[in-house]
């Protein structure tokens, strides 16, 4: 038995007072650094050179995917919905996601659901934040696969943020199904290589360009192992709080 951790809808602490606009995007050559490297996607917020580290307490929040009984295909919007449990708020969120058959984190398109405020952010991963500071009681965000896979069963998590000091991390969903009928990340790069070299062959030494074309097409479709140390599925399972490193 596993614990999946797949859409992992992070809500970041950094992104209230030191970030009142939304997590920061992440260069490659930062996604090495501490925040990201742990898989706790942490905001970096610090107090006299000390970093801040995430309550140890149960997260007042629950994080619930609608519908999560229907799996999910290519075409579909997965609907996520952050709430704060009677009497509690949040100011600041980060959700991206994870999933089994997701090397570098969920691949496809994050948005704010209507009447939500929000905007897509990479901040180690892909994924969805805040844009104000303001106090919440409740966000919905929408998540749209890849047009040309599934990433098998995902589920989403988030670290959220109540104040600069005081944040919650590996706050988890339920887990989606994909449709089985649809490919897999890995199943449709597969089906690519096969026809790829099959053209190759015709080619000779590889085919040329059409090998450059799978190489690159292989690095988009398969992100970086840096986004998959930055707290991917296999990073994250059976670790509990996720994003607690």
């Amino acid at each position: 038995m596993y614990c999946l951790s797949a859409v992992v809808v992070a809500v970041v602490v950094a992104m209230t007072n030191a970030y009142p606009n939304g997590a920061p995007t992440l260069q490659m050559n930062m996604m090495m650094n501490s925040m990201c490297t742990t898989g706790n996607m942490r905001p970096g917020h610090t107090r006299n050179g000390q970093f801040y580290m995430p309550q140890n307490t149960p997260a007042p929040f629950t994080l619930t995917v609608d519908n999560a009984n229907i799996p999910y295909k290519t075409g579909s919007k997965v609907r996520v919905t952050l709430t704060a449990k009677p009497g509690k708020s949040f100011k600041g969120f980060f959700i991206t996601g994870d999933g089994e058959d997701a090397p570098a984190g969920l691949q496809g398109t994050f948005e704010a659901a209507l009447g939500t405020q929000a905007k897509p952010a990479r901040f180690c991963r892909q994924g969805i934040t805040h844009t104000n500071n303001l106090t919440k009681t409740a966000v919905t965000v929408l998540w749209s696969p890849n047009v040309n896979y599934t990433h098998g069963k995902i589920q989403f998590k988030a670290t959220v943020v109540e104040s600069f000091e005081r944040f919650y991390t590996g706050v988890l969903s339920n887990t989606v199904n994909a449709d089985p009928m649809v490919d897999t990340q890995s199943q449709f790069v597969q089906k690519q290589m096969q026809q790829m070299m099959g053209n190759g062959q015709a080619g000779g030494m590889f085919g040329g360009v059409n090998f450059q074309r799978l190489m690159n097409n292989m690095r988009t479709q398969m992100g970086t192992q840096a986004g998959s140390q930055a707290g991917g599925i296999m990073g994250v399972m059976g670790g509990g709080g996720g994003f607690q490193g």
